[in-house]
C-alpha cells in the first residue's frame, strides 16, 4: 500500500510542479527530495504516538515508490516529447 500511494503521490507531484517550471527533470529533482523527507518525518513521528508504530519496512517502501512515481513520471514525459515530435508513430 505504501508502494502505490507513495508512487502516486510522487507522480501527481511532479505533474503539478512541471506547470511551474520548464524542465520535467527540475520537477523531479525539486518533488522528489521534499515528499522524501515529509515521508521520513511521518515515520518518525509516528515513534511518538501511542496508536501507531514506526517501521523500517513502512518507510523503504515509501522511498521506493516515490522513486519508482518519479520514474514513471520522467518515462511519460520522454514518450510524450517524442510523439509530439513525430519520431513515435
Amino acid at each position: 500500500m505504501h508502494l502505490v500511494m507513495s508512487s502516486l503521490l510522487a507522480f501527481l507531484g511532479c505533474m503539478s510542479a512541471s506547470r511551474y517550471v520548464r524542465s520535467a527533470y527540475f520537477s523531479v529533482v525539486v518533488v522528489l527530495p521534499l515528499l522524501a523527507l515529509a515521508l521520513a518525518a511521518d515515520e518518525v513521528l509516528q515513534r511518538f504516538s501511542a496508536v501507531r508504530s514506526f517501521d523500517w519496512q513502512d518507510l523503504k517502501a515509501g522511498l521506493l515508490g516515490i522513486i519508482f512515481g518519479g520514474a514513471s513520471y520522467l518515462i511519460v514525459c520522454i514518450i510524450s516529447r517524442l510523439l509530439r515530435s513525430g519520431r513515435i508513430a
